[in-house]
C-alpha cells in the first residue's frame, strides 16, 4: 500500500474513533432527556461534542493535501479507505438521528415546562383574585 493511502487510513481511523465518541455523547444526551431531563447537562455534553468536532476539523485540515492528491486516483487496492469512509458516513448518520431525537425531547421538555409555568401563573392569579374578592 502506498504512503498516501497509509496516511489517510491513519487519519480516518482517528476520525472514526472521535465520531464514535461523539455518538456516545449524543446517545447520553438522549438518555438524559428520556430519564431525568436536564437541558443544562445536555448543554455540557454539547460542549464536549464541540471539542471533539474541533479535533476532527483539525485532522481534516491536516490531511487536506493528502486527501486532495488521493482523490485524483482513489487508489485503494484492498478497500480499506472506502470501508473507513463508509463507516464514518454511517456513524455521522447515526449521530444525526440521535441529535434529532434529543432535539425533539428538548422541545417537548420546554413545552411541558412552559405549560407548567402558565398553569402556575393562572393558579396564582386565581388565588389572588379569590383573596381580593373575599377581602372586598
Amino acid at each position: 500500500m502506498n504512503t498516501l493511502a497509509e496516511q489517510l487510513i491513519a487519519a480516518y481511523r482517528q476520525e472514526q474513533e472521535l465520531y464514535e465518541r461523539v455518538l456516545q455523547l449524543v446517545e447520553r444526551q438522549d438518555q438524559i432527556m428520556s430519564e431525568e431531563p436536564s437541558p443544562r447537562r445536555v448543554l455540557e455534553l454539547c460542549q464536549e461534542v464541540e471539542g471533539l468536532m474541533s479535533r476532527i476539523e483539525a485532522i481534516e485540515h491536516n490531511m487536506g493535501p493528502a486527501k486532495s492528491e488521493w482523490e485524483k486516483t482513489r487508489d485503494d487496492p484492498d478497500g480499506t479507505l472506502d470501508a473507513l469512509l463508509a463507516a464514518i458516513e454511517q456513524t455521522i448518520e447515526s449521530i444525526g438521528e440521535q441529535q434529532q431525537r434529543v432535539q425533539r425531547r428538548l422541545v417537548a421538555y420546554v413545552e411541558r415546562e412552559r405549560r407548567t409555568t402558565d398553569e402556575a401563573r393562572a393558579a396564582i392569579r386565581s388565588n389572588r383574585a379569590g383573596r381580593l374578592y373575599r377581602a372586598g
